[in-house]
């Protein structure tokens, strides 16, 4: 399935489509952007934690207490992060990034950020994704999680950043 990537508003849409646009992310590819996801939130929880211990029983109890809330809660939003452009840190990594499937950026987008990180929230269900998206490769719909079919999302090559021209006097 090809997709149209646009960057932003619909005024930027690209008026050459790239070669690899819309081509299936090898699932290596995948894998590693949200293992360096899953890290980060386990790297907030425990700073968080870490931070709380030196802040003394009653602060450092209730913000302790934020920590598994913290993380959860960037494992569900990260795609769609008005500060990090759409684009999780793993993403941004691995040089992919998640689109509606009509090319639009998550940045802000909540429902289809939400409908497609939480079921990776349900337990043993990252497993179950990993193995639809094995059994799909060489398949039409090739690249493409139980996630990303219900919101209506694809994962695609990030757009390299462009760079802006210098004016001239």
């Amino acid at each position: 399935m090809k997709v149209k990537v646009k960057e932003g508003s619909d005024e930027d849409e690209l008026d050459t489509p790239r070669e690899d646009e819309g081509s299936a992310i090898p699932v290596g590819t995948r894998v590693i952007a949200y293992l360096i996801d899953v890290g980060i939130a386990i790297g907030l929880g425990f700073g968080v934690v870490i931070i709380a211990g030196f802040l003394g029983t009653i602060v450092g109890g209730i913000l302790g207490k934020l920590a598994y809330p913290l993380a959860l809660g960037f494992i569900l939003t990260r795609d769609g992060l008005p500060f990090l452009n759409g684009q999780s840190p793993g993403k941004t990594a691995m040089k992919i990034k998640a689109v509606t499937v009509d090319g639009k950026s998550l940045a802000g987008n909540w429902q289809p950020a939400l409908v497609r990180n939480v079921v990776l929230l349900i337990p043993f269900f990252p497993i179950v994704e990993l193995v639809v998206l094995l059994t799909r490769e060489d398949k039409p719909d090739q690249g493409i999680r139980l996630g990303d079919e219900w919101a209506k999302t694809r994962v695609v090559r990030a757009a390299p950043p462009v760079a802006l021209e210098e004016e001239s006097a």
